[in-house]
């Protein structure tokens, strides 16, 4: 890869700071790229919680990959199928590393997001928050280590 590229990648990319412990953790935006702004609906997240970000009625299935990585300290990969606002299906594609400043405890979570549709194009503006009806999770996987030998 080009150092050139690194600008298309960021601007799917997300990098948050976790506050609090298990069960009160918060997400907070230090990066938001162009295109995760763009369908969260807010071109300037810097700063913001994810809870204050993402509808409080999809806070359950759209926070819940965020904790799994803190609880477990591992890999979240998740799939779901969202609707765009002319109907069209898209996969939500997301990808969150946790990252530990003293070797112990999750600080930093790192997610790389992708969106996808079988029709091509889509309208990706405010998706994550389309009305037409809420994500309905595809897959997800916690990537466990595998020991070394």
């Amino acid at each position: 890869m080009e150092a050139e590229d690194l600008s298309r990648v960021a601007a799917n990319l997300s990098f948050l700071e976790v506050s609090g412990g298990d069960g009160t953790a918060r997400f907070r935006v230090l990066f938001h790229g162009v295109t995760i702004g763009q369908v969260y609906g807010s071109s300037d997240c810097h700063g913001k919680y994810l809870d204050q970000i993402i509808p409080a009625a999809r806070h359950a299935e759209g926070l819940a990959p965020y904790h799994r990585a803190l609880e477990t300290g591992s890999p979240v990969y998740t799939i779901h199928d969202v609707t765009d606002r002319n109907g069209r299906l898209v996969y939500y594609e997301r990808l969150l590393l946790p990252y530990t400043s003293d070797g112990h405890t999750i600080d930093r979570i790192l997610a790389a997001f992708e969106f996808v549709s079988p029709d091509g194009a889509f309208e990706g503006n405010a998706l994550i928050k389309s009305p037409a009806a809420p994500p309905t999770l595809r897959m997800s996987a916690t990537i466990e280590a595998a020991a070394l030998t």
